[in-house]
């Protein structure tokens, strides 16, 4: 995750731990060329080949903290919507035409001109049914009540 976006504690500690492990990378390599000199050259180019491991992994870290803050620093390429904060006729209206619905309030000439254009057929079927007997109970428990434990 990387230390970015953390206090300046925690990056002022980052700093030094990555200073500690410079410094430790400087006296590997010191190693590796006082091996060489003294003629071990397997060892040193095993010492150097962990260091460059090291320094890799340390530059891929760095690779994906810049990626991530970078990130974070861009944002969205959407466009940002400020809307005002009621539920206005104007933003009902909006948001009804963006989905395609229709606005209507819900005044008594408004559900005048709702019931107006159902259908209500006495002869299908659902409706001689609900004339003859009630809809089938529903099964489901309603929320929030439990199974009482008589014992």
């Amino acid at each position: 995750a990387g230390d970015v976006g953390l206090g300046v504690e925690a990056t002022a500690e980052a700093e030094r731990s990555r200073a500690e492990a410079g410094e430790g990378v400087r006296a590997k390599l010191a190693i590796a060329e006082q091996l060489q000199k003294d003629g071990m050259a397997k060892e040193a180019e095993f010492r150097r080949a962990a260091v460059d491991r090291a320094i890799c992994q340390e530059v891929d870290a760095l690779a994906v903290r810049w990626h991530e803050a970078t990130l974070r620093a861009v944002g969205t390429a959407d466009r940002p919507e400020v809307q005002r904060g009621g539920w206005d006729e104007a933003r009902l209206r909006n948001l009804c035409a963006r989905h395609g619905w229709e606005f209507e309030w819900m005044s008594e000439d408004g559900e005048r001109r709702l019931r107006a254009r159902e259908v209500w057929d006495p002869k299908s079927v659902r409706v001689q049914e609900a004339m003859v007997r009630p809809f089938e109970a529903d099964p489901m428990i309603p929320d929030g009540s439990a199974p009482m434990d008589v014992g």
